[in-house]
């Protein structure tokens, strides 16, 4: 999962609000998925619970969340409307498909079309991409148009992380 790469498709794996096929490629919504750590990491759970309050602003730039941790449970209830969905891999398939080491936290955004733009692995002390960030990203992304202009080309680091 590499910038400039595309979302793997993801076939055989369900999520956990009602059994859907996982569709990451949904050339719709923006996407912003996060893999946790193992279960019981609280530094993953503020985060997830983080990027959960951006949701409704989110929304409105054409970006959706995906939480991926090892229940489903450790991290949040999906949404209704969809924004938020939550994915459990315990048995860490999902994160072998998508060639991560299975204990990584892991954030990546990417567009309508898949291609990932932003990625960040949690360092030794759990820093990220503020979420403050993480809403510009899917901002600039979401105003990408492929027919009125070139696309910028994704970018390699983050200028501010917390």
């Amino acid at each position: 999962m590499d910038i400039g790469n595309l979302l793997p498709w993801i076939s055989g794996l369900n999520d956990d609000d009602g059994g859907r096929p996982l569709d990451w490629r949904d050339t719709r919504r923006n996407r912003v998925v996060f893999f946790t750590h193992p279960a019981g990491c609280a530094d993953c759970s503020d985060y997830a619970r983080d990027l959960m309050e951006l949701r409704d602003r989110l929304s409105s730039w054409d970006g959706d969340v995906w939480l991926v941790g090892e229940t489903a449970d450790d991290l949040a209830t999906p949404s209704a409307d969809n924004v938020v969905r939550v994915t459990g891999d315990a048995d860490r398939r999902l994160r072998q498909r998508c060639g991560l080491p299975p204990d990584e936290a892991r954030l990546v955004i990417a567009d309508r079309w898949g291609q990932i733009w932003q990625t960040a692995v949690a360092d030794d002390h759990h820093v990220l991409v503020d979420p403050a960030d993480v809403l510009e990203t899917t901002k600039w992304i979401a105003t990408q148009c492929p027919e009125c202009e070139t696309l910028d080309q994704p970018i390699g680091d983050w200028s501010s992380v917390r």
